[in-house]
């Protein structure tokens, strides 16, 4: 991970990687883990980065909060 990748370039990666959906909750816990994320940022990091995915077009919202790459 570059020093400056961000929290959705991280998730993109992982997306891309993976080929398919996969719920949120599984790609915050790759985010924490990869960005090391300090146990009291998690909550507020967390808040950021939903609100992160859902204004970067690159990122698809599914039904039961599972997540995709646009095509």
């Amino acid at each position: 991970m570059g020093n400056n990748e961000t929290m959705t370039d991280v998730a993109y990666n992982w997306l891309k990687k993976r080929k398919r959906e996969v719920d949120f909750s599984k790609i915050w816990d790759e985010i924490v883990k990869t960005m090391n994320i300090p146990e009291d940022k998690i909550r507020r990091k967390k808040a950021q980065f939903y609100s992160d995915l859902m204004l970067d077009n690159r990122f698809a919202s599914l039904e039961n909060n599972k997540w995709d790459l646009r095509n």
